[in-house]
């Protein structure tokens, strides 16, 4: 009798054992899931719907660098992306890019070769017109404008000066230059591409291809070192205890300063909340966007917001637009007015509750285990 109740016992807790390990596993596949959810938990703005409009103003507010060397200056641009859906792990974006009151400039470099024949065939052309000394060039009149040698000891540069455009050719020993700029106004340009971001690595997303790192927002504040695209790395993140004044709104400090390696040695800048990690304004933002409108990049440079900054940036403590500034988003209003700057995940929710509950089993399973190993 005493035998089978023994073993009894044993079997109880042979059970009991499986049970606290199962229970066990269990709980460490929940931790594994709710670390999977704060890797890849959205923003808490992250909405079908939610908009971001990012605006400069002034000359030259705008530079658009196409890849055969065209540049186009605009007055005013604006940037706009768009929340068209959200997954677990990705959210769908569209973008539109608009830039009005354009000029064209179009610069590409010759060999010395290349630029002495196209200057000697240039020369000929206008051979047969009247030329008068001007200061060290040549000038002469022709009915859309006027034409200019400079002969120097270091080459030739002719220009063509017309009414609504500018040309101009440079030929050296060591290489040569030529370009056109466009005193014609262009009304308007307009872009418009959709994309996905990646919320496990923030990285953009093209027709599945990974193109770069995201720079709308950042839903991971430690990229310094980071890589965003085609050599272009983020030097350095760090805090400024600076308000943002912006179109939108101003941003109270902590305010998170990024800089990149743009151009070689000189770093542009971008400001980011660090609350909701969304982009406050950049100057000249590096971004994968741009080459899927079909630019090698687009830089943005407020003249009018910027001039209420007091110099040096970083050490102001009222800082205004110098780059594409957030003038309209609707990311930080609900029904019933301003949301908290952190919200956390229904999907998170749930698993802590879950987690909760199974931890509050093994309490009492363990306890259970205690009171019979007494009796």
């Amino acid at each position: 009798m005493q035998k089978q109740h023994a073993v009894g016992n044993m079997r109880k807790h042979a059970g009991l054992h499986i049970r606290r390990r199962v229970l066990s596993l269990f709980v460490v596949f929940l931790a594994i899931s709710t670390l999977s959810i704060v890797v890849s938990s959205r923003p808490y703005w992250a909405t079908p719907g939610t908009y971001f409009e990012y605006t400069a103003r002034g000359d030259r507010a705008v530079i658009i660098e196409c890849h055969n060397g065209t540049l186009y200056f605009g007055t005013y641009g604006v940037l706009r992306w768009e929340i068209l859906d959200v997954a677990r792990d990705q959210i769908e974006l569209k973008a539109q890019l608009r830039v009005y009151n354009l000029t064209m400039h179009y610069q590409r470099a010759l060999n010395a070769e290349e630029g002495l024949i196209k200057a000697r065939e240039l020369i000929e052309m206008y051979s047969s017109l009247n030329f008068t000394q001007s200061g060290p060039c040549r000038v002469a009149e022709v009915q859309a404008g006027r034409v200019k040698v400079c002969e120097r000891a270091d080459g030739v540069l002719i220009a063509i000066e017309e009414t609504n455009q500018t040309y101009w050719l440079y030929a050296g020993d060591n290489g040569a230059t030529e370009g056109l700029f466009s005193n014609a106004t262009i009304p308007n340009l307009s872009r418009s591409i959709t994309f996905n971001v990646s919320l496990t690595d923030n990285s953009v997303l093209h027709n599945g291809k990974r193109l770069g790192m995201n720079t709308l927002f950042l839903t991971d504040l430690d990229v310094a070192g980071r890589t965003i695209m085609n050599g272009w790395f983020i030097n350095e993140v760090r805090e400024l205890n600076a308000t943002v004044h912006t179109r939108f709104g101003a941003f109270k400090p902590p305010i998170v300063l990024v800089t990149t390696n743009f151009y070689g040695n000189s770093s542009n800048f971008a400001l980011y909340d660090p609350g909701s990690g969304v982009l406050i304004e950049g100057y000249t933002p590096v971004s994968p966007i741009w080459e899927l409108f079909g630019f090698k990049r687009v830089l943005f440079s407020d003249r009018e917001h910027f001039n209420r900054t007091d110099d040096p940036i970083i050490k102001s403590k009222d800082i205004y637009g110098f780059g594409m500034v957030l003038e309209d988003t609707n990311a930080f209003y609900s029904e019933t007015g301003m949301l908290e700057n952190v919200q956390i995940p229904l999907d998170a929710i749930a698993v802590f509750v879950l987690a909760i509950t199974v931890f509050l089993v093994i309490g009492y399973e363990r306890a259970k285990t205690r009171r019979m190993g007494k009796q």
